[in-house]
């Protein structure tokens, strides 16, 4: 039986996905077009460059995926975020060693300098940085995950 997980856009709040976690496919609408306006969203994807990028709930454990790599972000795993934001580093770690890097850069449109909203972010506008941040925070991961 196929396992069929709903993910909410990061960077676009009328766009879903619909996500085969076998098959690891993926199919993009938009919220308008969906016919059950109760679907359960276990996440959130964001596409950076040619770099998608999945957050899953599953079972009361955290799944980040990289371009098809899945790394379950258990206490040993961090997820580390350096650089400009037109040149981003990701690096994912396991007990200190290196599990997958990737090289992005944020699109600038989304990037206002000297925006006058203090509430806003970095993390608003950087999938990574938001994940990286989860990772390293282990009161905010069991928050997200419904466990507090």
């Amino acid at each position: 039986m196929e396992k069929i997980i709903w993910l909410q856009s990061f960077d676009n709040y009328n766009v879903v996905c619909r996500y085969n976690y076998e098959t690891k496919e993926i199919e993009k609408c938009s919220k308008s077009e969906l016919m059950d306006k109760t679907i359960k969203f276990d996440g959130m994807f964001s596409e950076i460059g040619v770099n998608l990028f999945l957050m899953i709930k599953d079972r009361g454990s955290l799944i980040f995926i990289v371009n098809k790599n899945v790394i379950n972000v258990t206490d040993d795993v961090l997820i580390e975020v350096t650089g400009k934001p037109s040149d981003r580093i990701l690096k994912i770690l396991k007990n200190n060693k290196l599990l997958y890097e990737i090289h992005y850069s944020l699109d600038g449109e989304k990037i206002i300098d000297g925006d006058p909203t203090p509430f806003i972010e970095e993390e608003d506008f950087d999938f990574g940085l938001f994940m990286s941040n989860i990772s390293s925070d282990k009161n905010r991961k069991n928050i997200l995950l419904g466990k507090e």
